[in-house]
Protein backbone atom coordinates (compact mmCIF):
# COMPACT_ATOMS: atom_id res chain seq x y z
CA UNK A 1 0.00 0.00 0.00
CA UNK A 2 1.26 3.46 -0.59
CA UNK A 3 0.36 6.76 0.04
CA UNK A 4 0.89 9.95 -2.41
CA UNK A 5 0.03 13.61 -1.95
CA UNK A 6 -0.57 17.11 -3.12
CA UNK A 7 0.14 20.56 -1.93
CA UNK A 8 -2.41 22.74 -2.10
CA UNK A 9 -2.10 26.86 -1.91
CA UNK A 10 -0.83 28.02 1.22
CA UNK A 11 -3.25 29.22 3.99
CA UNK A 12 -1.64 31.65 6.66
CA UNK A 13 1.53 31.27 5.31
CA UNK A 14 1.69 27.48 5.87
CA UNK A 15 1.44 25.42 2.59
CA UNK A 16 -1.47 22.28 3.42
CA UNK A 17 -0.43 18.93 2.09
CA UNK A 18 -3.45 16.26 1.16
CA UNK A 19 -3.33 12.93 0.88
CA UNK A 20 -4.82 10.09 0.10
CA UNK A 21 -4.40 6.10 0.25
CA UNK A 22 -3.61 4.30 -2.63
CA UNK A 23 -4.78 0.64 -2.27
CA UNK A 24 -3.99 -2.72 -4.27
CA UNK A 25 -5.77 -2.97 -7.53
CA UNK A 26 -7.54 -5.92 -6.67
CA UNK A 27 -8.81 -4.73 -2.97
CA UNK A 28 -10.03 -1.36 -4.73
CA UNK A 29 -11.72 -3.23 -7.74
CA UNK A 30 -13.40 -5.30 -4.75
CA UNK A 31 -14.22 -2.04 -2.75
CA UNK A 32 -16.08 -0.58 -5.98
CA UNK A 33 -18.52 -3.42 -6.45
CA UNK A 34 -19.10 -3.61 -3.00
CA UNK A 35 -20.31 -0.07 -2.83
CA UNK A 36 -22.25 -0.75 -6.41
CA UNK A 37 -23.84 -3.41 -4.53
CA UNK A 38 -25.17 -1.15 -1.80
CA UNK A 39 -26.14 1.79 -4.52
CA UNK A 40 -28.19 -0.63 -6.43
CA UNK A 41 -30.40 -1.18 -3.62
CA UNK A 42 -31.29 2.27 -3.57
CA UNK A 43 -34.14 4.01 -4.61
CA UNK A 44 -32.40 7.12 -7.37
CA UNK A 45 -35.93 9.08 -7.43
CA UNK A 46 -37.13 11.50 -5.03
CA UNK A 47 -39.12 10.74 -1.94
CA UNK A 48 -36.40 8.21 -0.80
CA UNK A 49 -37.07 6.65 2.51
CA UNK A 50 -33.47 8.40 4.68
CA UNK A 51 -33.88 4.91 6.54
CA UNK A 52 -32.54 2.81 3.94
CA UNK A 53 -29.20 4.14 3.65
CA UNK A 54 -27.72 2.66 6.91
CA UNK A 55 -25.56 5.62 8.00
CA UNK A 56 -28.42 7.75 7.39
CA UNK A 57 -31.16 6.01 10.11
CA UNK A 58 -31.34 7.97 12.74
CA UNK A 59 -30.30 5.25 15.48
CA UNK A 60 -26.85 5.55 13.37
CA UNK A 61 -26.91 8.92 13.89
CA UNK A 62 -26.66 9.23 17.56
CA UNK A 63 -24.77 6.20 18.37
CA UNK A 64 -22.01 7.28 15.86
CA UNK A 65 -21.97 10.71 17.72
CA UNK A 66 -20.37 11.32 20.82
CA UNK A 67 -23.48 12.97 21.59
CA UNK A 68 -24.72 9.77 22.77
CA UNK A 69 -22.78 9.07 25.74
CA UNK A 70 -22.81 12.42 26.51
CA UNK A 71 -26.61 12.32 26.96
CA UNK A 72 -26.13 8.53 28.72
CA UNK A 73 -23.99 10.06 31.26
CA UNK A 74 -25.77 13.03 31.34
CA UNK A 75 -28.80 10.70 33.10
CA UNK A 76 -26.81 9.36 35.60
CA UNK A 77 -25.90 13.30 36.62
CA UNK A 78 -29.76 14.44 36.21
CA UNK A 79 -31.18 11.75 38.84
CA UNK A 80 -29.82 13.38 42.11
CA UNK A 81 -31.51 17.04 40.51
CA UNK A 82 -34.80 14.53 40.25
CA UNK A 83 -34.16 13.34 43.80
CA UNK A 84 -33.67 16.90 44.94
CA UNK A 85 -37.36 18.22 44.23
CA UNK A 86 -38.89 14.85 45.11
CA UNK A 87 -37.39 15.98 48.36
CA UNK A 88 -38.43 19.73 48.65
CA UNK A 89 -41.90 18.44 48.60
CA UNK A 90 -41.52 17.25 52.26
CA UNK A 91 -39.19 19.54 52.87
CA UNK A 92 -41.08 22.79 52.09
CA UNK A 93 -43.65 20.74 54.42
CA UNK A 94 -41.79 20.34 57.46
CA UNK A 95 -40.67 23.94 56.86
CA UNK A 96 -43.97 24.97 57.28
CA UNK A 97 -44.70 22.70 60.27
CA UNK A 98 -41.65 24.34 62.15
CA UNK A 99 -42.67 27.83 61.28
CA UNK A 100 -46.38 28.03 61.29
CA UNK A 101 -47.32 24.18 63.60
CA UNK A 102 -49.59 24.25 66.22
CA UNK A 103 -48.04 21.85 68.60
CA UNK A 104 -50.32 18.73 70.67
CA UNK A 105 -50.23 15.54 71.88
CA UNK A 106 -51.06 12.13 69.61
CA UNK A 107 -51.84 9.14 70.53
CA UNK A 108 -49.68 6.32 68.72
CA UNK A 109 -52.02 4.36 66.93
CA UNK A 110 -49.12 1.37 65.52
CA UNK A 111 -45.13 1.24 65.11
CA UNK A 112 -44.23 -0.44 62.34
CA UNK A 113 -40.71 -1.55 62.07
CA UNK A 114 -39.35 -1.39 58.16
CA UNK A 115 -35.72 -2.33 56.88
CA UNK A 116 -34.95 0.46 54.33
CA UNK A 117 -33.09 3.29 54.20
CA UNK A 118 -32.45 5.14 57.98
CA UNK A 119 -35.58 4.72 58.84
CA UNK A 120 -36.25 2.02 61.65
CA UNK A 121 -40.08 1.76 61.62
CA UNK A 122 -43.66 3.98 60.70
CA UNK A 123 -45.36 5.44 62.99
CA UNK A 124 -49.27 5.61 62.94
CA UNK A 125 -50.85 8.09 65.14
CA UNK A 126 -54.20 9.99 65.99
CA UNK A 127 -54.62 13.40 67.62
CA UNK A 128 -57.32 16.03 68.02
CA UNK A 129 -57.57 19.79 65.99
CA UNK A 130 -58.06 23.02 68.52
CA UNK A 131 -61.83 22.42 67.14
CA UNK A 132 -61.79 19.03 68.28
CA UNK A 133 -61.87 16.85 65.23
CA UNK A 134 -60.06 13.95 64.87
CA UNK A 135 -57.38 13.45 62.45
CA UNK A 136 -54.45 10.23 61.80
CA UNK A 137 -50.82 10.75 60.45
CA UNK A 138 -47.66 8.76 59.74
CA UNK A 139 -44.45 9.53 59.58
CA UNK A 140 -41.16 7.79 59.26
CA UNK A 141 -38.98 7.31 62.40
CA UNK A 142 -35.39 7.50 62.21
CA UNK A 143 -32.85 5.10 64.07
CA UNK A 144 -31.19 6.22 67.47
CA UNK A 145 -34.65 8.07 67.74
CA UNK A 146 -36.58 8.09 71.13
CA UNK A 147 -39.87 6.76 68.26
CA UNK A 148 -38.65 4.12 68.00
CA UNK A 149 -39.46 2.59 70.98
CA UNK A 150 -43.00 3.69 71.24
CA UNK A 151 -45.68 1.14 71.47
CA UNK A 152 -50.11 1.38 70.62
CA UNK A 153 -51.18 4.09 73.38
CA UNK A 154 -47.92 5.59 74.13
CA UNK A 155 -48.41 9.27 73.27
CA UNK A 156 -46.53 11.87 70.91
CA UNK A 157 -45.87 15.07 70.37
CA UNK A 158 -46.86 16.08 66.76
CA UNK A 159 -47.26 19.53 64.70
CA UNK A 160 -49.95 20.63 62.23
CA UNK A 161 -51.51 23.44 60.30
CA UNK A 162 -54.16 25.03 61.74
CA UNK A 163 -55.77 25.49 57.84
CA UNK A 164 -55.47 22.23 56.96
CA UNK A 165 -54.56 19.57 59.80
CA UNK A 166 -54.06 16.76 57.14
CA UNK A 167 -50.72 18.24 57.15
CA UNK A 168 -48.88 17.17 60.38
CA UNK A 169 -45.64 15.56 61.50
CA UNK A 170 -43.68 14.30 64.99
CA UNK A 171 -42.21 17.28 66.61
CA UNK A 172 -38.68 15.18 66.85
CA UNK A 173 -38.90 14.40 63.17
CA UNK A 174 -39.28 17.84 62.53
CA UNK A 175 -35.49 18.89 63.85
CA UNK A 176 -33.42 17.50 60.87
CA UNK A 177 -34.47 19.06 57.40
CA UNK A 178 -33.21 17.40 53.94
CA UNK A 179 -30.45 19.16 51.96
CA UNK A 180 -31.78 22.33 50.49
CA UNK A 181 -31.79 21.84 46.25
CA UNK A 182 -28.80 23.58 46.30
CA UNK A 183 -26.67 20.34 47.68
CA UNK A 184 -28.52 18.16 44.69
CA UNK A 185 -27.76 20.78 41.66
CA UNK A 186 -23.71 20.12 42.26
CA UNK A 187 -24.11 17.19 39.61
CA UNK A 188 -26.42 18.30 37.19
CA UNK A 189 -24.29 21.97 36.80
CA UNK A 190 -20.94 19.95 36.80
CA UNK A 191 -22.54 18.03 33.52
CA UNK A 192 -23.80 21.38 31.95
CA UNK A 193 -20.22 22.44 32.21
CA UNK A 194 -19.44 19.01 30.56
CA UNK A 195 -21.78 19.35 27.41
CA UNK A 196 -20.99 23.32 27.26
CA UNK A 197 -17.31 21.97 26.69
CA UNK A 198 -18.18 19.48 24.23
CA UNK A 199 -21.08 20.88 22.13
CA UNK A 200 -19.49 22.86 19.59
CA UNK A 201 -17.92 19.35 18.12
CA UNK A 202 -20.84 17.06 19.01
CA UNK A 203 -24.02 19.55 17.81
CA UNK A 204 -22.59 20.24 14.41
CA UNK A 205 -22.05 16.61 13.21
CA UNK A 206 -25.75 15.30 14.40
CA UNK A 207 -27.17 18.77 12.76
CA UNK A 208 -24.71 18.17 9.80
CA UNK A 209 -26.14 14.42 9.45
CA UNK A 210 -29.74 15.14 10.06
CA UNK A 211 -29.60 17.92 7.07
CA UNK A 212 -28.34 15.12 4.88
CA UNK A 213 -30.80 12.84 5.99
CA UNK A 214 -33.26 15.71 4.97
CA UNK A 215 -31.68 16.35 1.69
CA UNK A 216 -31.53 12.54 0.50
CA UNK A 217 -35.67 12.39 0.60
CA UNK A 218 -36.19 14.74 -1.79
CA UNK A 219 -32.54 15.54 -3.33
CA UNK A 220 -31.41 15.20 -6.70
CA UNK A 221 -29.48 12.02 -7.34
CA UNK A 222 -26.00 12.71 -9.79
CA UNK A 223 -23.32 10.73 -11.00
CA UNK A 224 -19.80 12.56 -9.47
CA UNK A 225 -16.06 12.32 -9.20
CA UNK A 226 -13.96 12.16 -6.85
CA UNK A 227 -10.95 14.75 -6.69
CA UNK A 228 -9.27 14.16 -3.71
CA UNK A 229 -9.50 13.36 0.01
CA UNK A 230 -8.52 15.75 2.40
CA UNK A 231 -7.28 14.11 5.76
CA UNK A 232 -7.18 15.68 9.05
CA UNK A 233 -8.27 15.78 12.43
CA UNK A 234 -11.29 17.84 14.25
CA UNK A 235 -11.35 18.47 18.51
CA UNK A 236 -13.38 16.39 20.07
CA UNK A 237 -12.39 18.70 23.29
CA UNK A 238 -9.57 20.34 24.94
CA UNK A 239 -6.27 17.62 24.15
CA UNK A 240 -8.66 14.93 22.42
CA UNK A 241 -8.99 14.54 18.57
CA UNK A 242 -10.51 12.33 16.03
CA UNK A 243 -10.11 11.50 12.60
CA UNK A 244 -12.12 13.88 10.19
CA UNK A 245 -11.36 14.01 6.43
CA UNK A 246 -13.22 16.22 3.74
CA UNK A 247 -14.36 14.20 0.49
CA UNK A 248 -13.48 16.75 -2.23
CA UNK A 249 -16.00 16.22 -5.44
CA UNK A 250 -17.82 17.29 -8.50
CA UNK A 251 -20.58 16.59 -10.29
CA UNK A 252 -22.85 18.08 -13.28
CA UNK A 253 -26.21 19.36 -11.86
CA UNK A 254 -29.51 18.98 -13.79
CA UNK A 255 -28.50 23.10 -15.24
CA UNK A 256 -25.03 21.93 -16.82
CA UNK A 257 -23.35 23.35 -13.98
CA UNK A 258 -20.44 21.46 -13.25
CA UNK A 259 -20.08 21.71 -9.08
CA UNK A 260 -17.78 21.38 -7.02
CA UNK A 261 -17.98 20.18 -3.02
CA UNK A 262 -16.89 18.83 -0.08
CA UNK A 263 -18.53 16.66 2.57
CA UNK A 264 -16.77 16.03 5.86
CA UNK A 265 -16.59 12.01 7.07
CA UNK A 266 -15.34 10.63 10.70
CA UNK A 267 -15.11 7.37 8.62
CA UNK A 268 -11.17 6.57 8.17
CA UNK A 269 -11.87 3.34 6.77
CA UNK A 270 -14.33 4.99 3.80
CA UNK A 271 -11.42 7.41 3.26
CA UNK A 272 -8.87 4.75 2.53
CA UNK A 273 -10.78 2.75 0.07
CA UNK A 274 -12.22 6.14 -2.05
CA UNK A 275 -9.50 7.10 -4.65
CA UNK A 276 -9.23 10.08 -6.52
CA UNK A 277 -10.63 10.10 -10.03
CA UNK A 278 -13.31 7.32 -8.96
CA UNK A 279 -16.89 7.80 -9.67
CA UNK A 280 -18.95 8.28 -6.85
CA UNK A 281 -23.04 8.97 -6.01
CA UNK A 282 -24.23 12.33 -5.43
CA UNK A 283 -27.47 13.62 -3.94
CA UNK A 284 -28.31 17.33 -4.43
CA UNK A 285 -30.33 20.13 -4.38
CA UNK A 286 -30.68 22.64 -6.89
CA UNK A 287 -30.96 25.63 -4.29
CA UNK A 288 -27.65 24.87 -3.16
CA UNK A 289 -25.76 22.43 -5.04
CA UNK A 290 -22.34 23.09 -2.90
CA UNK A 291 -24.23 21.70 0.05
CA UNK A 292 -24.03 17.88 -2.17
CA UNK A 293 -23.20 15.27 -0.20
CA UNK A 294 -21.48 11.69 -1.48
CA UNK A 295 -24.00 8.48 -0.94
CA UNK A 296 -20.88 6.02 -0.55
CA UNK A 297 -20.18 8.04 2.86
CA UNK A 298 -22.63 6.61 4.46
CA UNK A 299 -22.80 3.42 3.58
CA UNK A 300 -22.46 0.68 6.34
Amino acid sequence: MTKAGITLPSVGGRPKRCTFTSQPQALHFRDIKLFEREIEKLRKDPQRNPSELQGLAVKSILSASPMFLVLFIGVFFLLPLVIGFASQIDVAAAARLKAEGTHTQAIVHSNEAVSSGSSCSRLYYEFKSAEGLTYSGDSAVKENSPSCDLEKGDTVTVSYLAEDPTVSDIESRLAGVAPSLGFFLTLPLVFLVFLFMFAPTLVPDIKRALGHRKLYKNGRWAEGELIFVKEGKASFSPGVTVPSSKLIFKFTSSNEQTIEAECEVRNRWLTNHLQPGQKVNVVYSNSKPNKAFIVEAYIR
